[in-house]
């Protein structure tokens, strides 16, 4: 019956610190805190004082004041242990977004001796080991969470992220095939597996997720430039790769990334004053990308400005010095 109450009258009271500010929010949560004194049932004046600790919290979190709220869920574990897993779940967030990962793995931790099925903890407790490089840790969290819960999407999205950080790609791809299999309208994992086809050199595939990202979200500028960009690395559809690229630049005219992909599209086609232009504007949105100068120098060269094409060059290595190919431009032109 307590936790019944308890949450009854936490939603009413979050619901209404949603749609206020902080300073209402706070002194409702203080008044409950001091109505409670009046209170004669003991359980009941401990349940209302837990309550206003937990609106606390609540409150301080959604106005990113981590360190206030972890001061006010750690008063609520003695007023109302049966609502440890949920006070628990929130400590080891804020911990993590206050970058303290071994409390927060202390927190979640105490979370999966309360209940180990708990999927949330389990991401939160892989997250903590991600962050600390303990990847072998965070991947066993995550299957660990499949073998109760084998469809879920999070698990699954934050296994094949894991991977991708770690570089293993066909992993990845493998786990987003089969997120796929269960939500085949959202753009967002047809862009993502599109890129680790990318990644895996496997160009066919990576077009068809791109391209069907591209169909599902006729807005997705990123897949357009990805795509577009592909493209022109690979010299192939380049005027469908200006066509994608034209369009995300006119919907973000000062992006220097979506810039940059058409003037290499157009030095692609042989086109090089325009690449020129375009890539002069993106090193100016962008003026510390080792891309966009190594392909502002490759415009240079091939116009035969040698001394411009060397400075561009000289700044993508300081920007990227374990650039190989840049450092054989370098030597390239050093002999014109």
């Amino acid at each position: 019956m307590t936790n019944k109450i308890f949450a009854v009258i936490f939603f009413f009271m979050s619901f209404l610190c949603f749609f206020a500010p902080s300073s209402f929010c706070e002194r409702a949560s203080s008044g409950v805190a001091i109505d409670s004194a009046r209170i004669k049932d003991p359980k009941l004046r401990e349940i209302s004082t837990a309550l206003a600790y937990f609106i606390a919290g609540a409150v301080y979190d959604n106005f990113d004041e981590q360190e206030k709220a972890v001061s006010a869920y750690e008063k609520v574990l003695p007023l109302a242990p049966e609502q440890a897993v949920d006070v628990y779940l929130r400590l080891g967030a804020d911990f993590l977004i206050l970058e303290k990962p071994d409390k927060a793995r202390a927190a979640i931790e105490k979370v999966l001796e309360l209940d180990e099925r708990n999927i949330k903890a389990h991401l939160f407790l892989a997250a903590v080991y991600t962050s600390k490089g303990e990847f072998e840790k965070a991947q066993s969290l995550h299957e660990e969470a499949l073998k109760y819960e084998p469809e879920n999407i999070k698990v699954l999205t934050f296994l094949s992220d894991l991977f991708v950080i770690q570089r293993e790609y066909d992993k990845a791809a493998e786990v987003y095939e089969k997120i796929l299999q269960k939500n085949k309208s959202d753009a967002f994992l047809y862009f993502n597996l599109g890129v680790i086809y990318g990644k895996l050199n496997l160009l066919t595939e990576a077009e068809k997720n791109l391209t069907k990202a591209i169909e599902l979200d006729q807005n997705y500028l990123e897949a357009k430039m990805v795509l577009g960009y592909m493209y022109a690395e690979e010299g192939i559809k380049l005027d469908e790769a200006v066509r994608l690229l034209q369009k995300a630049v006119s919907a973000e005219p000062e992006n220097g990334a979506y810039i940059d992909s058409l003037g290499w599209t157009f030095f692609k086609k042989g086109e090089l004053q325009k690449a020129r232009e375009h890539l002069e504007k993106a090193v100016k949105y962008l003026p510390d990308d080792a891309i966009i100068r190594e392909h502002l120098g490759d415009v240079y060269f091939a116009q035969k400005k040698f001394e411009k094409a060397e400075k561009e060059w000289k700044r993508a290595l300081e920007l990227n010095p374990s650039n190989k190919k840049v450092n054989k431009k370098l030597r390239t032109v050093k002999g014109k």
